[in-house]
């Protein structure tokens, strides 16, 4: 080698020792820097050793690959990737495979062989590790916390410096067909740089905590580059063996090769197949847990809030997506308790699913999960049902070949529901975790289905309520309008030669016609009763007294100032006319029932004032206005106070009250006023 290129290596050797020395001075980090300072320590002897040989020497290609792998295994300390024993063998055994090939190959030169295959190996292998030290690096620096890239920057930057070089120096290697010797000149003083920043990282870092983690899609994504880049790497291989003992057919061998190992690669890379199994195998070799929760919790809550409108097969989908089921039949317990009930299904597909029959609490199946709270396999329950207790499952159920997992919906410790899911893509294998995220799942989303199944009967409370309180308010005003009818039968035989009798009794018959049509009318689908409009409040306040001036004492119109308000006519009219009947039954014919209107610049006043026993301020506050309480016994409703305040609520009003014991009451409907009627009557 060059002397430039020697110096350079030299001075390498010098700074990676003074790293080690940094480190070993350290004793308080010795343990956690470890595998920086074995990093170190492999990187001084390669550049000692290349200060002094070949760099395709035997020795060399050996120290090669251990110091790749040696800061690689630095870029894995640092929490980010997780092997397991499993896949440390196997990287274990690709490494002492590389090795011994190349030392093979070596030995192979000594004897005068072709050098050129040992070239290209190491090229590719140089190659290989650079880019895979790269794609730790972009991915420790880009997951990791704020608080901690700080502390990372320097150690990064220090061990992307010698990979990123050497990802330059092997592309051109591979590129111009053998080794850049130019590129060995400063290789040594890149590493003496990156010696360098590590010195400043070792000098001023914080402890970096082991917090980060690399998701499974990025892992994912990153293995499978990782395949594709070593499935070409044996594509050119392969293809440069075809060639070579292919004589003169070579260059045809050859392309028919590499174009049918195309087409494999294009067929593997949209295989959906290979794509569960390599994730299947990244959750077991790289990750403590099965499943990514965070990604899995954000997909369930997800699918439950965009299924509002159906809310049961939201929830079976939501379940099913969680495991990678395609689907399933969700039950739920009815409101007699005596079976479950299948609510839903849902398919990935959206072909249309038959409902199954109902499962009966009776069943032995139901029982089995009422006493055990078992996720039940029905796989394992095909080959061993005695760990099952033997249970018989139903007909439908056992010989559906879709179904594979039963697993319960509970509310503590009783049970609501059921939750049938399709068999998951190959390979699968029901383990603790799917069981404990079942069990998790099923308790959210029975929170999830007794909370519309509440809103549901707390709708159809209110229904009935509004119905009922209809109904009220009907026998109210059909008693009303057969007091009037029986006041006529009754003075029938003793006026019925009277002609004014007659039209009184004509006119009272026409009043409940229209009183029971009114009545007709509200009950109707789609109502047909006119809307509130601006109406004349004098005329119907005349028009109520002289409805109620068939007993006595006769209510008296003081005065009756005009004024206009929105409301519905016939039903203001009724208001009035209950109040005023009101007055007159707490009155005594003697007495009195004065009406009066007072008008205010946005206000009117009806006041209905009696000369009657009067209530105490107890009664007005607790009793007046409470439905169903009445002071005239079996004869009243006591709803009929309740029904004005309502109704001149709806129209913008209020109502107040006065009275005193022994000095009677005043009633007063305030109303705001219709403005524009105002101004026109002005």
């Amino acid at each position: 080698m060059p002397s430039l290129s020697t110096a350079g290596y030299y001075v390498c050797a010098a700074a990676f020792l003074t790293v080690c020395g940094a480190i070993g001075l350290n004793r308080r980090r010795l343990t956690d820097d470890w595998r920086l300072g074995l990093a170190s320590a492999v990187t001084f002897v390669w550049a000692l050793s290349l200060s002094l040989n070949s760099p395709n020497s035997a020795v060399n290609y050996l120290l090669e690959v251990s110091r790749s792998a040696a800061w690689i295994a630095v870029l894995a300390s640092t929490g980010v990737i997780r092997f397991s024993g499993a896949m440390i063998a196997v990287m274990s055994l690709i490494s002492a495979a590389l090795l011994i090939t190349g030392i093979a190959l070596q030995v192979l030169n000594l004897t005068a062989a072709d050098q050129s295959l040992a070239d290209h190996l190491f090229v590719r292998t140089g190659l290989l590790f650079a880019l895979v030290g790269l794609i730790f690096i972009e991915q420790i620096y880009r997951n990791a916390p704020i608080h901690s890239q700080r502390s990372l920057r320097y150690l990064l930057l220090a061990i992307a410096i010698p990979f990123a070089y050497d990802l330059y120096l092997y592309a051109q290697s591979e590129l111009l067909g053998d080794i850049d010797n130019d590129g060995w000149l400063i290789r040594g003083f890149v590493y003496a740089v990156s010696a360098a920043i590590l010195l400043l990282y070792l000098r001023g870092r914080s402890a970096l905590k082991a917090d980060l983690a690399m998701s499974r899609s990025v892992a994912f994504y990153t293995t499978t580059m990782m395949s594709i880049g070593l499935y070409l790497s044996a594509m050119a291989v392969g293809g440069y063996y075809v060639r070579l003992l292919g004589g003169a057919w070579g260059e045809l061998m050859q392309l028919l090769f590499l174009a049918g190992a195309a087409l494999v690669l294009v067929r593997l890379m949209f295989s959906q197949d290979l794509r569960r199994k390599i994730r299947v195998q990244i959750s077991k070799h790289f990750y403590r847990h099965k499943y990514d929760y965070r990604s899995a919790w954000l997909r369930f809550i997800n699918t439950l809030s965009t299924s509002d409108d159906r809310p049961y097969e939201g929830a079976v989908q939501a379940v099913a997506q969680a495991i990678g089921s395609s689907g399933g039949f969700l039950f739920r317990l009815e409101d007699a308790g005596a079976r479950f009930e299948c609510r839903a299904t849902w398919s990935e597909r959206g072909d249309v699913q038959l409902l199954p029959p109902a499962l009966l609490r009776t069943s032995e199946l139901i029982q089995f999960l009422i006493d055990k709270q078992w996720i039940i396999d029905l796989q394992e329950y095909r080959h061993t049902p005695l760990h099952y207790a033997n249970i018989r499952v139903p007909d439908w159920l056992e010989s559906d070949p879709r179904a594979r997992i039963v697993a319960p919906i509970l509310r503590g410790a009783e049970l609501h529901g059921v939750l049938v899911l399709f068999e998951p893509p190959a390979p699968f294998e029901l383990n603790y975790e799917d069981r404990d995220l079942l069990i998790i799942l099923g308790r959210h989303i029975d929170v999830q289905l007794a909370q519309f199944e509440t809103n549901q009967k707390l709708t159809e409370s209110r229904q009935f309520e509004t119905f009922s309180r209809l109904g009220v308010f009907m026998v109210h005003d059909l008693k009303n309008s057969a007091a009037q009818l029986n006041l006529v039968v009754s003075n029938a035989q003793k006026h019925k030669h009277n002609p004014e009798f007659i039209d009184d009794a004509v006119r009272t018959a026409e009043n409940v016609v229209n009183r029971i049509g009114r009545l007709i009318e509200h009950l109707r689908p789609s109502p047909t009763r006119p809307a509130p409009s601006g109406v004349r409040l004098d005329e119907i306040v005349v028009d109520a007294a002289r409805r109620c001036s068939d007993r006595l004492p006769l209510p008296v119109v003081c005065s009756a100032a005009s004024a206009y308000v929105v409301a519905e006519r016939d039903a203001l009219l009724d208001a009035l006319e209950h109040v005023i009947r009101n007055a007159q039954d707490a009155t005594a014919s003697t007495g009195t029932v004065q009406l009066e209107i007072v008008q205010s610049d946005t206000l009117v006043t009806v006041c209905v004032k009696d000369s009657g026993a009067g209530m105490d301020e107890e009664f007005l506050r607790d009793r007046l206005f409470k439905p169903f309480d009445s002071t005239k016994g079996a004869s009243g409703m006591g709803i009929g106070a309740y029904q004005v305040r309502d109704y001149v609520r709806s129209i913008g009003g209020h109502v107040e009250v006065h009275s005193l014991p022994g000095e009677g009451t005043r009633f007063l409907i305030i109303l705001p006023i219709l403005q524009s009627m105002r101004d026109r009557v002005a």
